[in-house]
């Protein structure tokens, strides 16, 4: 009778002191990490709406450039160029470049107002392809090539594997921080629990002899925690909103409610992980006390 009072006793206060160091000091550092963690994610997010949309627009993005070829000048070979693109299945339509514009792409490398009449200009044509009848690339480049002996088909394939591979890079280099901020976290978690358990090792041996479950021993430590990753992992995340919150209006297209909902799911990782990690800890710390009493 006396031991069930005692245990009963047991549960309804908290085992581990309130007021103890640990838990300012694990909430600072959980928050920075959690902090942390999240303009990572953020960042990967943001780099990889923005690098599909460049990849999709490079990928769409076709320019022929007609330049003169022996005795035809590129404007005598513009109408058979232009009559085989409305006759090819997956051109949507094609749009000649003023020479306006084809000044102005020239001038920030000549210099303005170098360009002269006499330099001669290419013809360029920008193509949009029909996004429901597959455009053959190899086929168009080939009709071009036999209406019209001058004209040039650019894919931009160069510039989108350049960019294939610093998206790679990115991720590869987001993945890389995230996995050291994980890394980090934990290893704060588990010297915390640690800390904890070392500090309140009496308390252990005694609830270990009143014959307390082990499963009652590790949830008082895994509440303790989980308050604390609760709060902490909630205020970083709050701290990372309010920053991507003061770039919003660079990026309106990407920063919308999806975004904040996925990076939702940081703080709540970092709750898993530490109730993960302390139950872990407190167990195996509650066995070594089986062997050693």
């Amino acid at each position: 009778m006396f031991k069930q009072k005692q245990i009963k006793l047991l549960q309804s206060a908290s085992i581990l002191p309130k007021g103890s160091i640990i838990g300012p000091a694990l909430i600072m550092v959980t928050a920075i990490m959690c902090f942390l963690a999240c303009l990572t994610v953020g960042a990967s997010l943001i780099s990889n709406n923005v690098s599909q949309r460049w990849l999709t627009q490079a990928s769409s993005a076709l320019t022929v450039q007609i330049i003169d070829h022996n005795r035809q000048t590129a404007s005598e070979q513009l109408p058979a160029v232009l009559k085989t693109l409305q006759q090819t299945p997956g051109v949507h339509y094609a749009e000649i470049l003023p020479e306006a514009t084809m000044i102005a792409l020239l001038e920030p490398w000549l210099g303005t107002g170098n360009v002269s009449q006499d330099l001669p200009l290419p013809i360029l044509i920008n193509l949009v392809p029909d996004p429901a009848t597959p455009l053959n690339i190899e086929l168009l480049n080939i009709a071009l090539k036999t209406v019209a002996p001058g004209t040039k088909l650019d894919t931009h394939g160069r510039w989108r594997h350049a960019l294939e591979q610093t998206i790679n890079v990115l991720r590869l280099l987001s993945g890389f921080i995230l996995l050291l901020v994980v890394l980090a976290a934990a290893t704060v978690i588990i010297f915390a629990t640690r800390a904890a358990c070392a500090a309140n090792r009496d308390i252990l041996d005694v609830l270990y002899l009143a014959g307390a479950y082990d499963d009652y021993i590790a949830r008082q430590f895994e509440l303790h925690f989980l308050k604390l990753a609760f709060w902490a992992g909630f205020m970083g995340y709050f701290i990372a909103i309010c920053a991507f919150l003061l770039v919003k209006d660079l990026l309106p297209n990407v920063l919308d409610f999806v975004f904040y909902i996925k990076l939702a799911t940081v703080p709540i990782i970092a709750i898993i992980m530490t109730w993960a990690l302390t139950r872990h800890y407190v167990m195996a710390t509650i066995r070594r006390l089986e062997i050693t009493l």
